[in-house]
């Protein structure tokens, strides 16, 4: 039986409903000029406090044609994952991961505004979730087929997306004039690599130091360790469950 629009919409997890549709509006009302146009402005964002310029641009897609349809499918596909796979009953955790991503994007952009090319964070941001997604350890040894014709594991899919999207970008570039050749060599280069640096960082953080031997806390704990815990420890080397010294039992008295 077919499906409504708004049962299909529904179907979609809710911050994933919200985000996407939250994108297509403002989009529509950024193509028409019915808001100012949207980018990220340090400057303006810093020094004259313009704090809606640290939302709005993570909410609108400046891509047109066919390639705002392919990150919107993006968007649509890897956070309906992380929101409902990853995350599942863990909405806080998913909402502070996500305010993790922004942070990192906001402080890289910051830095580099004025002296490279940055297409935009929407892009980064939905570059990062891709990573994360792809090399998180249950998608481990998972293939991703490339329009049919051939798989590829799914934990180096962001690597060939960004390689593809860099040649489309330098296709890109070398039609547009008044940019220097390195200018156009970086200008694709950017966005992919910044996503990168944060997905891997993440990834790196939340599912390899863990599992790293003397990583972290258990670090601290032998190099300081708990009195109680070495004496624990120590009693259980020994084979003797007992506090203390072993003296023998001596004879029972009357």
């Amino acid at each position: 039986m077919d499906q409504s629009p708004a049962e299909l919409l529904f179907r979609i997890p809710p911050f994933t409903r919200y985000y996407i549709s939250a994108i297509i509006l403002t989009t529509i009302l950024n193509k028409f000029n019915l808001i100012p146009p949207v980018y990220f402005d340090a400057w303006e964002i810093w020094s004259k406090f313009k704090v809606q310029e640290l939302i709005l641009p993570f909410i609108v897609l400046h891509a047109q044609g066919i390639g705002w349809l392919m990150n919107l499918y993006q968007i649509y596909s890897y956070f309906s994952e992380l929101e409902t796979q990853m995350f599942e009953d863990r909405f806080k955790n998913f909402l502070a991961l996500l305010g993790v991503i922004w942070a990192f994007i906001v402080f890289i952009l910051t830095a580099i505004w004025q002296y490279l090319p940055v297409y935009g964070p929407l892009p980064i941001f939905v570059h990062t979730i891709l990573y994360i997604v792809c090399r998180h350890p249950m998608n481990i040894g998972q293939k991703v087929s490339i329009m049919g014709f051939f798989q590829i594991p799914k934990s180096y899919f962001p690597i060939f997306m960004h390689t593809l999207g860099y040649f489309i970008g330098m296709f890109e570039q070398t039609q547009s004039k008044g940019k220097t050749p390195l200018l156009r060599f970086l200008g694709p280069l950017i966005d992919p690599l910044i996503s990168i640096f944060i997905g891997h960082t993440i990834y790196f953080l939340s599912s390899v130091v863990p599992s790293v031997k003397f990583g972290g806390p258990e670090l601290i704990e032998y190099i300081s360790p708990d009195p109680k815990t070495r004496r624990n420890n120590d009693q259980r080397e020994d084979g003797n469950a007992n506090a203390g010294f072993s003296w023998g039992r001596g004879h029972t008295l009357n």
